[in-house]
């Protein structure tokens, strides 16, 4: 019985549903048990893995796909749960700057209905065949479709994240995107995603320069992504996350490494670069917006009075 249901499990992407024990020849006082030993950890309601396995994205859309299906309904991962499916970051998961914890919801697409878990978000969707595809065994919106449906479910800076990385890593082209926006007229969450693709840029090699480069380039539009600076010998210097060529000002996203002992290093590399250098905060692009952009602006005032 064991063996069969460990076959069960792994078909479900190592999530076992009630209708797989019941098959196996369990019963709920099986199924208790070995939940209150700690062999096994409920998921979501009806569904189960392995005690001790975190579950990784593939085991809880599998969850959350079997606690939303019925007998006479059909649930496909969607929204953030299909993103992590698809390896697109979601910054808003678990971000202790904004307080936004989204890593404990989960997206569903079902043909009718809705599920009632607080944490599994339902949406009823009309699909046609090309916006569903297997990951895993697992039925899920494809990428394009995915890429369009974060609109509905994530804040604006967020999905201008998620498409900033899907562009820079060529999962799909600003021309596919395009296509997208142009040729789905009536899509739940269309115009949202028409106004984030506007704001992509596929050089952003991570969420924090994507989140600085929305706060500060409407009032410094003369900001462009991974600008490199050379020596008189055309020797690099540094390649800055956002750069004002006229104004030879750049802006550095410091994450945790910055403060982990590169702090020296970098400064000494920005003393010979010759440009004056504004670094940043993850906080402090999150939290501090108005004075990230304040203290910037001054930077670039003084720097325009220099040169007049």
């Amino acid at each position: 019985m064991d063996e069969r249901y460990q076959q069960l499990g792994a078909d479900l992407g190592g999530v076992r549903a009630t209708w797989a024990a019941r098959t196996a020849g369990l019963t709920e006082d099986d199924v208790r048990g070995r939940l209150r030993r700690g062999e096994w950890q409920e998921l979501r309601r009806g569904t189960y893995a392995d005690g001790g396995v975190v579950p990784d994205a593939f085991m809880r859309a599998s969850s959350a796909v079997h606690a939303a299906c019925t007998t006479r309904r059909i649930a496909i991962a969607a929204g953030r749960t299909a993103a992590r499916m698809w390896g697109i970051p979601l910054v808003d998961d678990h971000d202790p700057a904004t307080k936004r914890c989204e890593e404990t919801h989960d997206d569903v697409a079902l043909t009718f209905g809705q599920t009632t878990s607080p944490s599994l978000h339902s949406r009823q969707l009309i699909l046609a065949a090309e916006d569903v595809c297997l990951l895993r065994g697992i039925p899920t919106l494809s990428l394009e479709r995915t890429v369009v449906d974060l609109a509905d479910v994530l804040h604006p800076d967020a999905h201008v994240c998620a498409l900033d990385h899907v562009l820079h890593h060529e999962w799909l082209s600003r021309a596919q995107l395009e296509g997208l926006a142009a040729g789905r007229a009536g899509w739940p969450g269309i115009v949202a995603f028409r106004t984030a693709l506007s704001l992509t840029d596929a050089l952003a090699e991570s969420p924090h320069e994507t989140l600085t480069r929305l706060v500060l380039k409407p009032v410094l539009p003369g900001l462009r992504s991974q600008v490199t600076v050379v020596d008189r010998k055309m020797e690099l210097l540094a390649r800055l996350d956002l750069g004002d060529e006229s104004l030879r000002l750049g802006v550095e996203s410091d994450g945790s490494a910055y403060h982990r002992g590169r702090a020296a290093a970098d400064r000494k590399r920005d003393f010979k670069t010759g440009w004056t250098i504004e670094r940043c905060s993850w906080f402090e692009t999150r939290c501090q917006q108005d004075e990230l952009r304040a203290r910037v602006l001054a930077t670039a005032a003084k720097l325009r009075r220099k040169a007049g």
